[in-house]
C-alpha cells in the first residue's frame, strides 16, 4: 500500500496519536486536532520521505485544512507503527521557505 493512501486510511479509522510537541504547536497555530486529523483523511501528498530516520521511518506530509480559511499544512508523520500513525509535527509553510506549490523547498531554505 502506497504511504499516502496507508495514511488516509489510519486517519480516517482514528487510528493516529499526537506527540505532545504536534499538539501544542495546534494549539499555538489555532489548529484543532481533529482538523488536522480531517484533513489527513482526505488528502495526502508525501513530499519528503525519511526511511531511515534514526527515530523510526517518518514523512512530511503536505495537506490542507478546510474550513472558513483554506490553508496548506505540513504534517511530519511517524510510521514507524502500521497499526497507526504518529502525528510528530504540524504547521504551516511559509512562501519564504517554500515554493507556491508547497512541495518544494527554496534553495537556502531548510
Amino acid at each position: 500500500m502506497e504511504i499516502a493512501e496507508h495514511i488516509r486510511k489510519l486517519a480516517a479509522q482514528s487510528r493516529y496519536h499526537f506527540t505532545l510537541h504536534a499538539t501544542q504547536r495546534c494549539l499555538e497555530r489555532g489548529l484543532t486536532l481533529q482538523a488536522v486529523i480531517s484533513a489527513l483523511a482526505s488528502h495526502v501528498e508525501v513530499i519528503e520521505d525519511y526511511p531511515n530516520d534514526p527515530r523510526g521511518h517518518s514523512c512530511l506530509v503536505l495537506t490542507f485544512e478546510a474550513g472558513q480559511r483554506d490553508r496548506p499544512l505540513h504534517v511530519n508523520v511517524g510510521l514507524s507503527d502500521p497499526d497507526r500513525i504518529v502525528i510528530i509535527a504540524v504547521y504551516c509553510p511559509a512562501l519564504s521557505e517554500w515554493e507556491s506549490d508547497y512541495k518544494t523547498r527554496k534553495k537556502g531554505g531548510n
